[in-house]
């Protein structure tokens, strides 16, 4: 009944033995996916927090709900979702917070569920935009349009239930010395003034803060070198950390390359950090998440030991976000090999080396992507980081020796990237390795 009521271009069949799930061609996951998400209580009463001045009994009323019902709603929603966000609703379905959060808050959820497309009515802000474009010289695109659309009218609902948002210290930081603050301020001042009132300033300051922690104006790179050298010229906040950012990365990564396009990203990224709290976490993250726990281990372990060195630079100790969303980047923009440790193998062997062969191949094929594996028959000349031998031998040329059956199986290989992964970690952080059998 949902499907066919929401025109979603599906249809569920029931057979006796199974269900049928007949689909078009316009139909998408997301759509479905956000549909039940309006249909949901609890974005419901978010929703209405925002554009209802009205109280609980209006919402209990509109929804057909009970007192209790509502009170657990309220007790989940405030729990679950606004906590993370640092804001909450009380009893009568107001926001309780600093009101550049609850902004910022909305934006994300609306962004979130993806409803942004329905905010694009309102025409006043379209010259705003035409002059962005022109102060630019970019043609700022359509989906982009839209999330500026959503941001002015989350805004103005706001406003005009007399919510005015104040600068706060973080957005001075972002502003401060900050030339196209100025430049756009005195070409679009007139405008925005007569779209936003009194507190059109204030308003100004916040959208600009937003639109340099997401891009609003685009990724394209002349974009991005203008933002970057403001933060440049005045040697900011924002561009310590980006610079120290880099620095302790290419103290890790090997011969690295880090362009203007990357330091403007991270830059958008330490921004929403310094002025804004809070993130969505939903099924996508955690598949990414799962994806470099398991295929980009060494990736999260020197952006954690990165962000150890960044503390300073944070409002919080809490690195979920910031692991997330720096994994992400560095895997779109450098080759992973340019991570994987190198190591070096030994094989020590009274037998025939054709059946070596045939072993290191196993065991490379083992561990491909994982390391950058150098396998060869062992040498007294040669250094190492391991030394797999069948001989009762000392050797004084490598960092661990090992007794081995040549059985090239999968187990074997997994104890031996067991090792070489513990070896890494002691590496980047000074430690000691226990010896392990293989």
């Amino acid at each position: 009944d949902e499907i066919e009521k929401n025109n979603l271009e599906a249809t569920l069949k029931l057979h006796l033995h199974h269900v049928e799930f007949d689909y078009g061609v316009a139909f998408t996951k997301q759509s479905l996916v956000t549909q039940f998400i309006l249909d949901s209580l609890r974005y419901k009463i978010l929703d209405y927090a925002l554009k209802s001045n009205k109280q609980r009994v209006n919402f209990i009323e509109q929804e057909n709900i009970s007192e209790s019902t509502f009170y657990r709603l309220l007790k989940d929603v405030n729990r679950s979702i606004l906590a993370n966000f640092n804001i909450k609703m009380n009893t009568n379905t107001k926001l309780l917070g600093e009101e550049h959060q609850i902004r910022y808050f909305y934006y994300c959820l609306y962004l979130e569920v993806g409803v942004e497309s329905e905010f694009t009515t309102d025409h006043y802000f379209s010259p705003v935009i035409k002059k962005l474009e022109t102060a630019f010289n970019v043609e700022i695109t359509k989906a982009n349009k839209n999330r500026f659309l959503l941001l002015y009218e989350i805004c103005e609902m706001r406003n005009n239930q007399g919510n005015l948002v104040s600068i706060t210290y973080g957005m001075k930081k972002v502003i401060r010395n900050n030339r196209v603050f100025e430049i756009l301020l005195k070409k679009i001042e007139t405008e925005y003034e007569k779209i936003s009132g009194d507190n059109w300033l204030n308003d100004f300051h916040f959208m600009f803060v937003m639109a340099n922690s997401f891009p609003l104006l685009g990724d394209c790179k002349s974009i991005m070198t203008l933002v970057y050298s403001e933060h440049v010229q005045s040697k900011n906040i924002m561009y310590r950390y980006s610079e120290k950012f880099v620095d302790e990365l290419k103290k890790l990564v090997n011969d690295i390359e880090i362009d203007i396009t990357f330091k403007s990203k991270l830059i958008q990224i330490y921004i929403r950090m310094l002025v804004f709290e809070g993130f969505f976490i939903d099924d996508e993250h955690l598949k990414y998440d799962s994806y470099f726990r398991e295929h980009r281990p060494l990736l999260k372990l020197k952006l954690k030991q990165i962000f150890e060195e960044l503390t300073d630079y944070f409002k919080d100790d809490n690195d979920d976000f910031f692991l997330f969303i720096h994994s992400v980047m560095l895997d779109n923009t450098i080759e992973y090999s340019k991570l994987l440790p190198a190591a070096k193998i030994g094989l020590e062997s009274s037998r025939d080396p054709i059946f070596l062969k045939f072993y290191s191949r196993q065991i490379q094929n083992h561990l491909l992507g994982e390391f950058e594996l150098v396998m060869e028959p062992y040498s007294p000349e040669e250094t190492y980081d391991i030394v797999l031998s069948d001989q009762y031998t000392v050797h004084d040329n490598t960092k661990y020796s090992y007794s081995v059956r040549f059985v090239p199986t999968y187990e074997q290989a997994m104890k031996i990237k067991l090792f070489l992964t513990e070896l890494n970690k002691a590496e980047l952080y000074n430690h000691e390795v226990d010896h392990m059998n293989l």
